[in-house]
C-alpha cells in the first residue's frame, strides 16, 4: 500500500485534519454477538420500528421517527444501537489514537476515540457544542471535536433533518472554525461512505464558507474501482483504496495504514532532530537511520549513535531553575547534550518531535511533581521504548501513584549541589554498569546486535572518562577540541600516543571499536559469540585500566 506523499508530508507538518465517520466505530471490539451499526444500520432500525419507507434518506428516516414517537424515544434508540455501555475501543482505534493530529474532528455519538486515548493514557480533551471551543487545549493535548454531540451531550446531537438544515445557524463557531482550519489544512475522512449524510453535510459546511477555495481533501475507502477513484478526483475527492482480501480484513488494511504513517512521521521526525541538535549525534547515513527505525533492536541502535539526553518536564516558568541550575549542568558534566520541548524550534507536530527526541536519546530525565499529564505521557513513552529514565519529584507525596514502585531522585532546590550530585551519579550508573547489564541480559535474549550497541556506550563512558583523567597530558592532541565531541577512535588513539595502554591491549579495543561501527553504521548481524567476546574484552579492559567499582563518568 502506498500513502500519498502529499498527505503524509502535511501530517507530519501539522497541517492534516481527521474527520472519523461512523463507519469507524466498527472497528470496536464488542461481545460476541453485537455489531456496531454504521448509518444505515441504524436507518434500517428506525424504520423497522415506525414503519418507514427504508429508501427515504437516514435524516429523514430519524425526523419522522421523532415525529412519532419524540425526540427522548430517538434519543434512547441510538443509545440502544450503540450498545455504548458494552463497546470497547479495537486496536485500530488506539492505533489512530498514537498519530500526530492535534485536533480531530467526528459527527460520531459513542465515546470509543475518547476511550482509545484514555488507554494509551494520551492528554486529550472533548469539545462539544459552542461553549467548549475556547478550551482547545492547544497543541500538546489531542482535541476531539464533536460536532454532532454525544451521548454524554444529547442536547448536541445532530441526526435529524430538521437539525441538518439548522446547522449553520445553530453552531457558527464550529463551522467557523472548521472552515477556518480547512482554509490552510488538509482533510482526511475515515470511516465514511460517499453517500453518508454526515460526510455530505461537513462538505456542505465548508462550502457555504470557503467555496471554490476548498482543498483537496482524502477519504479512505476499501476495493475501490478505478473508476470511482477517477470520479472522486473530480469532485476535489482524492481516494485512498485499502485492499482486502480472505487473509487481510478492514481492521488489518486500517493498522496498516495507520503504522505507515506512523513511521513516515518518526523517520522524518528523528531526521530532523539530528539536524536541530548535530552536536549531540555521530552522524549516520540517512538510509541507515531510516533502516534503524525499522529494526527491533532500533531504541539500542540509536542510543549508540547519541549523547542527547532529553529533558521531560512541564513547561512553566518556575521549573526554568530546576532545568539550567540543576539538570543541565548534571547531564552536561556526564558529557551528555541536553534537549527539552521548548527548545524545539522546528515546524511540525511537537507531540511527534518529543516521540523523537525520546527514542533518540542516550538518556531521559523527567521532573514529574504535580502530575503534569504531558510529562507523565512523555514518560509512559520513555518506558515503551525502554529508554532510561532518571525521575525527579520535589516530595514523595507528589509522585504519581502509578509511579511510586520506580526509584526517585528527591530534590530540593534549596540544596542543589546535593541534588546534583545525585543526578550525576544515577547517570554514571545507568551509562555504566547499568549499560553492562543490559547487554547481558539481551545477549542471554540472543540479541547480539542489541547487545553490542549496549556494550559500546559502557566502552565510550570507559574511554571519556579515561580522557578525563588525562585531561592536562592530552590537551595539546586536543588543540582546543571539547573531550566530550571525540568519537571512541580518536580517545584510544590519543590514549594510546600517551602511553596509557599496553600495547597488546590496544588491538583488541581497536577490533571491539570496529565491530560496534559496522553494527551501529552498517546494521551488521553479529554472531553471539561475538556478543560475548565484546563484553568480555569491554569488561577486562575497564577493570584493569578504571578499577572494578567504575560505573561510568
Amino acid at each position: 500500500m502506498k500513502i500519498p506523499k502529499p498527505l503524509l508530508d502535511d501530517i507530519t507538518m501539522g497541517k492534516c485534519l481527521p474527520f472519523i465517520g461512523a463507519g469507524f466505530s466498527l472497528n470496536c471490539s464488542a461481545p460476541a454477538g453485537l455489531k456496531m451499526p454504521d448509518w444505515s444500520g441504524l436507518s434500517e432500525t428506525w424504520a423497522n420500528e415506525a414503519d418507514i419507507d427504508p429508501k427515504l434518506s437516514p435524516p429523514k428516516i430519524a425526523s419522522l421517527y421523532e415525529r412519532r414517537f419524540g425526540r427522548v424515544q430517538l434519543i434512547e434508540s441510538i443509545r440502544r444501537s450503540l450498545h455504548i455501555d458494552k463497546i470497547e475501543p479495537g486496536e485500530v482505534h488506539c492505533n489512530f489514537a498514537s498519530l500526530p493530529f492535534e485536533t480531530v474532528y467526528t459527527t460520531n455519538f459513542d465515546l470509543l476515540l475518547e476511550a482509545a486515548y484514555q488507554e494509551i493514557k494520551k492528554p486529550f480533551r472533548s469539545l462539544v457544542g459552542e461553549c467548549q471551543m475556547p478550551f482547545h487545549g492547544g497543541p500538546l493535548i489531542a482535541n476531539i471535536v464533536k460536532m454532532h454531540g454525544d451521548l454524554r451531550h444529547e442536547e448536541h446531537i445532530i441526526v435529524t433533518e430538521e437539525d441538518f438544515n439548522r446547522y449553520l445557524e445553530d453552531y457558527p463557531i464550529i463551522a467557523t472554525h472548521l472552515s477556518a482550519m480547512l482554509i490552510t489544512m488538509t482533510g482526511l475522512f475515515l470511516g465514511y461512505s460517499l453517500s453518508d449524510p454526515n460526510f455530505q453535510h461537513i462538505k456542505e459546511v465548508v462550502r457555504s464558507r470557503i467555496s471554490k477555495f476548498e482543498r483537496m481533501a482524502y477519504i479512505v475507502q476499501f476495493d475501490a474501482s478505478p473508476s470511482d477513484i477517477e470520479e472522486m478526483l473530480q469532485l476535489n475527492l482524492h481516494i485512498i483504496n485499502l485492499t482486502t482480501s480472505g487473509r487481510k480484513s478492514r481492521d488489518d488494511a486500517l493498522i496498516e495504514f495507520f503504522q505507515g504513517i506512523q513511521t513516515y512521521t518518526e523517520t522524518h521526525e528523528a531526521i530532523r532532530i539530528r539536524e536541530l541538535r548535530p552536536e549531540a549525534f555521530e552522524p549516520l547515513e540517512k538510509d541507515t537511520l531510516l533502516k534503524s527505525f525499522k529494526v527491533e533492536d532500533s531504541a539500542s541502535l540509536l542510543a549508540s549513535s547519541s549523547n542527547l539526553c532529553f529533558v521531560i518536564m512541564s513547561f512553566r516558568s518556575e521549573y526554568d531553575l530546576v532545568y539550567h541550575q540543576l539538570i543541565k549542568p548534571a547531564a552536561e558534566t556526564s558529557g551528555l547534550k541536553v534537549l527539552r520541548a521548548n527548545d524545539i524550534y522546528s515546524p511540525g507536530v511537537l507531540t511527534e518531535q518529543i516521540k523523537a527526541a525520546i527514542h533518540q536519546s542516550r538518556i531521559c530525565i523527567a521532573e514529574v511533581t504535580n502530575n503534569n499529564p504531558n510529562a507523565l505521557y512523555e514518560v509512559g513513552i520513555a518506558h515503551t521504548l525502554s529508554k532510561p529514565t532518571i525521575l525527579l519529584s520535589q516530595s514523595v507525596e507528589q509522585i504519581p501513584f502509578d509511579l511510586r514502585s520506580l526509584r526517585f531522585i528527591i530534590y530540593d532546590m534549596k540544596k542543589p549541589d546535593r541534588a546534583k550530585e545525585n543526578i550525576e551519579g544515577t547517570i554514571k550508573e545507568i551509562l555504566g554498569k547499568g549499560k553492562l547489564a543490559k547487554a547481558e541480559e539481551l545477549l542471554q535474549q540472543d540479541n547480539a546486535r542489541a547487545s553490542i550497541s549496549e556494550t559500546s556506550v559502557y566502552l565510550e563512558q570507559s574511554l571519556r572518562e579515561l580522557v578525563y583523567r588525562n585531561k592536562d597530558k592530552i590537551s595539546h592532541l586536543l588543540q582546543g577540541r571539547s573531550p566530550e565531541r571525540l568519537v571512541m577512535d580518536k580517545m584510544l588513539e590519543y590514549l594510546s600516543r600517551l602511553g596509557v595502554f599496553s600495547k597488546k591491549d590496544v588491538p583488541k579495543i581497536q577490533k571491539c571499536i570496529a565491530l560496534r561501527n559496522k553494527t551501529v553504521h552498517h546494521l551488521a548481524e553479529p554472531t553471539i559469540a561475538d556478543a560475548k567476546l565484546f563484553i568480555e574484552v569491554v569488561s577486562y579492559f575497564v577493570q584493569k585500566y578504571l578499577g572494578g567499582d567504575f560505573a561510568g563518568r
